[in-house]
């Protein structure tokens, strides 16, 4: 399980979950559509935008508030993630939800590895 797994699970089922974290995760799955064979499972985005909005963690947020959960984000600064987890961190702050959010000048995620 990656970091959207781990967030998705952790927001979804915040009543067995006390945190949830996000290292280099594809928070949101929308801009990647062609990506990890995705569209096998959820269908061609274009023809199918409910059921991918209801299958990214973007989108889950509505179903947490302030210390719910105590969240991390990890990203580094030239990970193909960035954008969607930098978004995820600023939707986050604008409901009032305050993560840790890391993303260290490295450009990959070899920061993960030292």
């Amino acid at each position: 399980m990656g970091g959207h797994g781990g967030m998705w699970l952790s927001i979804r089922h915040k009543d067995v979950f006390g945190a949830g974290g996000s290292t280099s995760g594809g928070v949101d799955i929308r801009p990647f559509p062609h990506e990890w064979k995705m569209k096998e499972q959820l269908g061609e985005l274009s023809k199918n935008r409910q059921r991918w909005d209801e299958h990214t963690v973007m989108t889950q947020l509505d179903k947490i508030q302030n210390g719910d959960l105590a969240l991390i984000i990890d990203c580094g600064t030239g990970d193909f993630f960035l954008e969607v987890n930098q978004k995820f961190h600023e939707e986050l702050e604008k409901r009032g939800i305050f993560p840790r959010f890391y993303h260290p000048s490295r450009k990959t995620q070899q920061h993960l590895l030292e």
